[in-house]
């Protein structure tokens, strides 16, 4: 007998929650048992995460969890599932390393774009685009952005 899609989805909870196939006396279809990820050892590195113990820790929701230890030196719990799924990467120092990085590379640009037009006095906040006068870019921004900030 198939399941419904409402019923499948019960049965995949109580599994995922409870670590236990459903109770066929209760009238439940035997299905086959839910795949368990396996426990990294300690060591193993993800990302910036490095497994310090292989021992697992009860997390909210009934998930199962790792402690690891950040590059940056934060120590951090992580799922399992997260963790083999590439999901979390760090603690969270990756997240702002990036954009640290983006707004480095940004600077950069505009640093060059105003060093290959020495001429331009007043420059265009929304693409870097440098004019002579105020006027100039008043025109520029009404003609280039004004539309794309309306709709």
């Amino acid at each position: 007998m198939a399941m419904g899609g409402c019923e499948w989805l019960r049965v995949a909870l109580v599994w995922h929650r409870y670590g236990t196939a459903p109770n066929p006396a209760a009238g439940h279809n035997q299905v086959m048992s839910p795949q368990r990820l396996p426990v990294p050892r300690a060591g193993r590195v993800f990302s910036r995460l490095r497994v310090l113990s292989s021992q697992t820790v009860p997390m909210d929701g009934g998930f199962l969890g790792v402690i690891c230890r950040c590059l940056c030196g934060q120590p951090v719990l992580v799922s399992l599932s997260d963790l083999w799924h590439g999901r979390r990467q760090s603690c969270g120092c990756l997240h702002s390393d990036n954009g640290r990085q983006t707004i480095a590379r940004a600077r950069a640009a505009r640093a060059q774009k105003r060093a290959a037009d020495p001429a331009a006095s007043h420059w265009c906040g929304s693409c870097g685009a440098g004019f002579t006068s105020t006027a100039s870019l008043g025109r520029h921004y009404q003609r280039q952005h004004r539309k794309r900030m309306a709709g």
